[in-house]
């Protein structure tokens, strides 16, 4: 399976953790990027419920 299957057969909260992982790891230097992107992961997830009912 390639990377692209893999990302395609996630579901949109595991995308979403392995998105924010990805984030924390390349910017966990910097702590106030990491709180950003974890709001903006939660906005996104929050959306996606909205959505979805």
């Amino acid at each position: 399976m390639k990377n692209t299957d893999r990302l395609r057969a996630m579901t949109d909260e595991e995308l979403a953790h392995f998105l924010a992982t990805v984030e924390a790891k390349l910017y966990r230097d910097d702590l106030d990027i990491i709180a950003y992107r974890a709001d903006e992961v939660a906005d996104a997830l929050e959306w996606l419920k909205r959505e979805s009912y």
